[in-house]
């Protein structure tokens, strides 16, 4: 202990290897260690410090000299994962002591607290080192432990800047997806940005996707929708409800796109759910005083639907029983009045008939007695056009 506390604070001469022999570093305290180490790194012998550090670790030691014997093992021949150099490497990052060699090989290896994680990305960053193995575990690790933090955004879009389209960036998109249609939180600009790209190139992604961009759309249509993007967009609109995905918000599509036969007209009431579960809606139309039961149907992604062709002043009674994981919950009952006339243009019979209601109420006969004729003209025309298949 004294011989070594000598070497570490007195020893000035240029040929410390000779007097190696004098030590016996095979059973050390941890602060006659680090003295030893210090003294291996001050003259130069890299080697036989990073033995001591191997052997009794790093906690006492500067992080600058530690950097110094680091940099030597990297760049000599260990360029490999190997666990103690990374835990050396990290030692040093977070007491803000690195270089490049170490960034470069923390960016390869380093798994560890996304706070760190980012700062190493940053870090990477501003030395200009590529950092796209290091973005991948980053989005990777923060999507599987659900932080949905600025710095998870700030990463993934500079990876989205530099890599196309992969496993990760559709996992990315999927996910927030999710977390915009069925936990109804609101999603970055990249999403839909990432989304709309793939969508336009003709890049597949799941469902939950396109679903995910529509329902963002419909929010201002008139802003959204032009004559560039119109044709793709009814393309979509027919491929979901084709595979019966019809949701209620396309009814803001109304006078922007044509309204696919099977979601024309109708309510959708929306339930989510497990889509393991199964979701049975209750219902009264019109306070019928009886309730009808039925299963409802649900999405891949857990959107259990129930469609409605309700009229103008129809109302609608409703609540929904889950049942799931050994557990039945009933809902509280919500209600509904129908006010579906928003079309100055009327699209079809529907239409018509509910603009027909709303005059009546209004006690506006004259409009009635127009509306009524020219409901019978069009339901005429078509009986004529159109005959039943037998």
């Amino acid at each position: 202990s004294m011989l070594i506390e000598y070497y570490n604070k007195y020893y000035s001469g240029d040929d410390f290897e000779s007097e190696i022999r004098y030590i016996d570093s095979s059973n050390l305290t941890v602060k006659d260690s680090s003295r030893l180490a210090e003294v291996f790194i001050d003259n130069g012998m890299y080697n036989a410090a990073y033995e001591i550090l191997e052997k009794y670790g790093y906690v006492m030691m500067l992080p600058a000299k530690l950097l110094k014997v680091i940099v030597y093992i990297l760049e000599g021949y260990k360029r490999e994962y190997n666990r103690f150099l990374v835990e050396l490497c990290e030692y040093t990052f977070t007491a803000h002591i690195y270089n490049e060699t170490t960034l470069t090989y923390m960016i390869d290896y380093y798994n560890g607290p996304n706070s760190v994680m980012y700062r190493l990305w940053k870090s990477g960053c501003n030395f200009g080192v590529d950092v796209n193995a290091l973005s991948e575990r980053i989005i990777a690790q923060m999507l599987f432990t659900g932080e949905h933090t600025g710095q998870l955004t700030e990463v993934f879009t500079d990876y989205y800047d530099k890599v196309s389209v992969n496993v990760i960036i559709k996992a990315y998109i999927a996910y927030y997806a999710h977390y915009y249609l069925i936990k109804q939180k609101k999603a970055n600009d990249i999403v839909f940005k990432v989304i709309s790209d793939c969508f336009y190139n003709g890049i597949g992604m799941p469902h939950i996707c396109l679903a995910a961009m529509l329902k963002e759309i419909s929010k201002h249509p008139a802003d959204r929708i032009n004559d560039n993007n119109r044709e793709e967009l009814q393309k979509l609109l027919n491929e979901l409800c084709n595979n019966d995905e019809i949701y209620h918000f396309y009814n803001s599509f109304k006078g922007y796109l044509e309204i696919p036969y099977n979601a024309y007209g109708v309510t959708v009431v929306e339930y989510i759910a497990n889509p393991e579960y199964k979701v049975t809606i209750h219902y009264s139309v019109n306070d019928s005083g009886e309730y009808t039961d039925e299963i409802m149907k649900c999405t891949e992604s857990g959107i259990f639907t129930k469609r409605f062709v309700l009229f103008h002043g129809d109302s609608l009674k409703y609540y929904f029983t889950e049942n799931g994981n050994g557990e039945t919950v009933n809902t509280e009952e919500k209600s509904f009045v129908s006010d579906n006339v928003d079309s100055e243009v009327p699209q079809g019979r529907l239409d018509r008939i509910n603009d027909c209601l709303a005059s009546k109420e209004l006690h506006d006969m004259a409009t009635l007695r127009r509306l009524m004729h020219g409901y019978c003209v069009e339901n005429y025309v078509n009986e004529q056009l159109f005959k039943p298949m037998k």
